[in-house]
Order: structure tokens, then C-alpha cells, then sequence
């Protein structure tokens, strides 16, 4: 049987798609905060739409950072639910 998964294996994985879904100049902006997925994901969020107002015009590039900006609400859900998450 395997181990159930731990808080620790669960904010590596948050971490590591917020990184993928955000980039590394972003990831790199927030390592401080890696141990604190919500924390992380809204600091990733503002930075996202600072980008998404300089891409005004370019509809391509809105598209884009549209997208990114949808992923990171849903992975926001992802790490309010860790959080909510009674750890052993």
C-alpha cells in the first residue's frame, strides 16, 4: 500500500506548477515564498496583471497572459484546499 501524501510532497507540487505556469522570471521573484503556496500564487497574480496591462493592444500576447491568469486561479484553489487540509 502506499503512503498517504504529505503537506510537504503537496506544496513541492504547487510550487513547481506555479513556477511552470508562471515562468521562471516569476518563479524566481517568489522563491521566498514557495513554503507558502497562497501566498505565492497571489503575489504571482499581481505580477501577472502588471503583465497583462503592458501587453495592452497585443491581442496574442493578452491571450497568452489570459490563460496564465485562469491557471493561476485554479491552482490558487489547489493550494486553499491544501491548506484547509488537516495534516497528519
Amino acid at each position: 500500500m502506499t503512503q498517504p501524501t504529505t503537506k510537504t510532497e503537496v506544496y513541492k507540487a504547487l510550487s513547481q506548477l506555479t513556477a511552470v505556469i508562471t515562468g521562471g522570471k516569476f518563479a524566481r521573484a517568489t522563491k521566498n515564498l514557495e513554503n507558502i503556496p497562497c501566498e505565492r500564487i497571489e503575489h504571482c497574480h499581481k505580477l501577472t496583471l502588471t503583465e497583462q496591462a503592458e501587453s495592452f493592444g497585443n491581442q496574442i500576447k493578452s491571450a497568452q497572459i489570459q490563460r496564465k491568469v485562469d491557471s493561476l486561479n485554479s491552482l490558487h484553489t489547489l493550494a486553499r484546499l491544501a491548506d484547509e487540509v488537516e495534516w497528519d
